[in-house]
């Protein structure tokens, strides 16, 4: 496998390294042998690197490929999307909040309050309407029957 960083970006905000590659391979490597190779060429861990995408050119023994290379764990846990974090360390069902270490957060129990409340709206909500379809059953009073209702 020969790797060769195309384009490469510093980006200090997020805390990594943005490159874009290309291999020179028969096959498409696997995500470990990328990110190892990547990690090897850069000097760094190969845990702060994140493969994005690799796609295998059509007709060509080449692919094409774009990495993130972060500056620590705890920036890649916090920044990267769960899926690439799973797929990249090979752990199914990474939480975000479980990666970064974090427990829930006091803005996520409020919204779970207000869910639960809107939940027991929605319930009253259809005990009104099943109030007002018993009511529909009903027939509607025609003049005759109101006249009676008064002599009664």
């Amino acid at each position: 496998m020969n790797l060769k960083i195309v384009k490469k970006k510093d980006n200090p905000l997020l805390q990594r390294e943005e490159i874009e590659f290309e291999i020179e391979t028969q096959k498409t490597p696997s995500l470990k042998e990328l990110r190892k190779e990547i990690a090897s060429k850069n000097g760094s861990k190969k845990e702060l690197v994140a493969i994005r995408s690799v796609k295998q050119l059509y007709g060509a023994h080449k692919a094409v490929g774009y990495a993130k290379i972060y500056n620590s764990e705890e920036m890649f846990k916090k920044v990267e999307l769960e899926y690439v974090i799973a797929r990249n360390t090979g752990k199914k069902n990474v939480k975000k909040e479980e990666a970064a270490g974090k427990e829930s957060s006091p803005v996520k129990e409020e919204k779970a309050k207000e869910k639960e409340k809107d939940v027991g709206k929605e319930d009253s909500k259809e005990e009104k309407k099943a109030g007002n379809e018993e009511k529909k059953d009903e027939k509607p009073k025609t003049d005759s029957d109101k006249k009676e209702e008064k002599k009664e």
